[in-house]
């Protein structure tokens, strides 16, 4: 079980709710947002998965945003045409982001999974070709299926 897994089971009934107390949640999830494994996260949008760097990161008591580059897409949306963009912008209010199995998401957003290791074992997966190995650990993770 993730960290973020264990967070979520720990305060089930806080997460339940759809917004969340602000200064709760920020001091509960803000730790996974700061250590980053070389500043890189693994980032879902529409169904293409990427390994990003994270840039420009600022946070405050209501929210984080930050500026985000894509190193490897990891796996394509083949129902989405045209390209993403090289770099993009991301973030969320703190009483927004939950916990999704072993990520963190947003309303409307995408998935993003913070942790260190996770995020280095997806980054040696992919780099020895083991895509779906990759994939099994974040965007086909059990918790999703």
């Amino acid at each position: 079980m993730s960290e973020l897994e264990l967070l979520k089971k720990e305060y089930e009934k806080e997460f339940s709710c759809n917004v969340g107390d602000e200064r709760l949640w920020r001091s509960l999830l803000q730790p996974f947002i700061e250590n980053l494994y070389e500043n890189k996260i693994v980032y879902e949008e529409r169904g293409r998965v990427y390994l990003i760097k994270v840039s420009d990161l600022s946070m405050d008591v209501r929210h984080f945003e930050a500026k985000a580059t894509g190193l490897i897409l990891i796996k394509k949306n083949p129902r989405l045409k045209g390209t993403f963009p090289d770099t993009w912008n991301f973030g969320s209010a703190w009483s927004c982001l939950h916990i999704a199995g072993n990520a963190l998401t947003t309303y409307g957003s995408g998935l993003i999974w913070p942790e260190p290791a996770l995020v280095k074992s997806v980054e040696e997966l992919v780099g020895s070709n083991k895509t779906e190995e990759a994939l099994a650990l974040t965007y086909n993770h059990k918790s999703f299926l």
